[in-house]
């Protein structure tokens, strides 16, 4: 998979220096794809280290599938649903965009869902906007909305497969776990969530990322135990979610995972 990866890259490269002027849109959607996927890898698999059973239920849900995978395989969530729930569960924890950005095109005023209370003590149902005004979204602030999903602090991925009703909810939750809130408690976004925006400006690279994402976790689980090394991590956002091993800043992004083979 790695070497077909490689191929198509140099593809890329190739294409590029033909046709400088698909430079700016191939190369930088290319980039914003990469960095991305391998930063919510990254954080996957520090978040299975330090939860074993998850990674032990996935390791062996993965390996269930005879051969190599397909493509249908990771796009369909029923084939694979402890999967699924794990890349969900990663995408609501870390996004790799903590936070987003919209310019305002025209003069506006936004409605808010639930009313908020001023400083003044009034309640404030909609926010007016102005144009050429910048509006910072923070992505990881919403996936992570204790009045939303509770203890939205814990990596708990069974909290997707809860109502489902199917063999999965049976054998991976508890009786009477908590699951996602319904829909209309949530954003508009894929899942529910706001990873990857939602509306027409949505990610246009989502569907190519969320593949690239559990094929290369299905490789890398396959063949490798992962174990916590009991660092404590800080996080910053750089454009991109930054980990650094708490009290070493200075030696700049750090996030420790042991690996051994299976």
């Amino acid at each position: 998979m790695f070497s077909c990866y490689i191929r198509v890259s140099a593809q890329l490269l190739f294409l590029l220096l033909l046709h400088p002027r698909h430079l700016n849109r191939n190369f930088f959607h290319s980039l914003a794809g990469h960095e991305t996927v391998s930063s919510t890898l990254a954080f996957t698999m520090w978040a299975l280290a330090q939860n074993a059973d998850v990674q032990s239920k996935l390791r062996e849900e993965v390996r269930t599938i005879a051969g190599e995978p397909t493509y249908d395989d990771f796009v369909d969530p029923n084939l694979l649903p402890y999967l699924d729930a794990v890349c969900k569960e990663t995408m609501r924890m870390f996004p790799p965009a903590a936070r987003n950005e919209k310019a305002v095109q025209e003069d506006d005023v936004i409605p808010l869902r639930q009313p908020i209370r001023g400083a003044d003590g009034s309640w404030i149902k909609s926010i007016p906007v102005k144009k050429v005004q910048v509006i910072h979204i923070p992505s990881i602030g919403i996936n992570r909305d204790e009045a939303v999903f509770g203890d939205a602090d814990t990596f708990r991925p069974t909290r997707w497969l809860v109502g489902r009703g199917d063999a999965a909810e049976a054998k991976y939750c508890i009786p009477g776990e908590h699951g996602i809130p319904p829909a209309d408690q949530m954003c508009g976004g894929w899942s529910g969530l706001f990873t990857f925006s939602e509306g027409p400006r949505i990610c246009v690279g989502m569907k190519l990322a969320l593949f690239e994402y559990k094929a290369i976790l299905t490789t890398l689980i396959r063949s490798f135990q992962l174990r916590d090394t009991g660092v404590a991590i800080s996080m910053r956002n750089f454009g991109l979610l930054a980990p650094r091993i708490t009290g070493q800043e200075h030696e700049g992004l750090n996030l420790p995972v042991k690996l051994t083979l299976v």
